[in-house]
């Protein structure tokens, strides 16, 4: 078994910067998850020189138990 690929979440964020610059973004914004990901997301947010923001979501519960998750998405 291996180890892990990344030393922590900041560390992966640092990689995913580091792959992500020089790319064609003119105004990059960053959007976050928390639970982990803000984490990730500002070492790629300060990488990129780019705005960071945060998702908010929660988890949605059917009326009755399934076996099987669902969610929702609200855009501006």
């Amino acid at each position: 078994m291996t180890g892990p690929l990344f030393s922590d979440r900041a560390a992966a964020g640092r990689m995913l910067a580091d792959r992500l610059r020089g790319g064609p973004w003119h105004h990059p914004l960053v959007l976050a998850i928390p639970r982990g990901g803000i984490e990730v997301a500002a070492p790629v947010a300060e990488g990129l020189a780019a705005e960071l923001d945060v998702v908010l979501s929660r988890k949605l519960r059917p009326p009755t138990p399934v076996r099987h998750e669902i969610c929702a998405r609200q855009s501006r």
